[in-house]
């Protein structure tokens, strides 16, 4: 009730108001822009719990109407309006621009003017931080959490990324890693990255999804591919054959956490529709090596 209550004074509120109907089934919007909203609705149903605020900067001249809307001041007439109007015009050069389209004056540009760039990805996330009267009553749970989000392709990047820059521990649990000898493989070329790292000194453990049998799908790929990063001198294990292990989380430097719906195969790396977010936070690490320490 909390969360239907939250969502309807969310879209009361101006950082929301304009906001799409998440709760209406016919609503079109990219799933990693739906988590990002729902992600702030559910922590803003809790005002004594945390304060929100957007961090990162939004490609004005690629962002999707539903992206768009994430901006202060601009609701669905105004970010159709400037869809339209890129599609019309051309892309924007300079944040003057943006006044030429109708319904944006200057108090609206002045307020996205902080959240948008005209070149390179975006990076748009909402930063969420717990109140100092929440701190105070649940210290150990008083987390800070900086979070970027990874859709599709994005996550590749990142992984290979970070991989290449942890210094002295690299993380993960996954439900299925699935290589193959072509170099162009995405999930080989993830493999490559986690035997150099291991190769220089980082302790690298994947924690393996066994499969309902030895001859399934699942099974098959994952031992192939632990038989592989062992020979690497990646340290391998699995889990129990009573349990399934549908986790999908790498933890680097014991700092940083990359989570979500990616598998370490090549349709997932690259072409299916997935996302996933980027914490950088030692205390919410912690917490997930923990967790993932304790799977069995």
């Amino acid at each position: 009730m909390s969360l239907v209550k939250g969502f309807i004074t969310c879209r009361k509120n101006s950082f929301f108001r304009n906001t799409p109907d998440l709760l209406n089934p016919h609503t079109t919007i990219r799933p990693f822009v739906r988590l990002l909203i729902f992600s702030a609705i559910v922590l803003y149903s809790f005002p004594a719990w945390s304060v929100l605020s957007l961090q990162g900067k939004l490609n004005i001249n690629t962002a999707s109407k539903q992206e768009l809307i994430l901006l202060p001041e601009i609701g669905e007439v105004r970010a159709a309006a400037i869809v339209a109007f890129r599609s019309k015009s051309g892309s924007f050069k300079a944040l003057d621009d943006l006044t030429l389209v109708s319904g944006i004056g200057e108090k609206t540009r002045e307020s996205i003017k902080p959240y948008i760039k005209f070149t390179g990805d975006s990076d748009l996330s909402i930063l969420a931080q717990k109140t100092p009267a929440v701190q105070g009553l649940f210290a150990e749970d008083a987390i800070a959490v900086n979070a970027k989000l990874l859709p599709n392709k994005m996550f590749f990047d990142e992984m290979i990324s970070e991989i290449s820059r942890a210094e002295s521990s690299i993380v993960i649990s996954i439900f299925l890693f699935k290589t193959s000898q072509y170099p162009s493989n995405k999930a080989n070329m993830l493999m490559a990255a986690l035997g150099k790292a291991a190769e220089r000194g980082v302790n690298v453990s994947v924690f393996f999804e066994r499969g309902k049998s030895d001859g399934d799908s699942v099974s098959v790929a994952n031992k192939n591919s632990a038989d592989r990063l062992a020979a690497m001198g990646v340290s391998v294990s699995f889990d129990s054959p009573e349990r399934t292990t549908h986790t999908k989380v790498a933890v680097f430097d014991e700092k940083t956490v990359i989570i979500g719906s990616h598998n370490f195969t090549h349709s997932a790396l690259k072409y299916n529709n997935e996302v996933s977010v980027k914490i950088n936070s030692p205390a919410f690490s912690k917490k997930v090596l923990n967790y993932v320490e304790g799977l069995e």
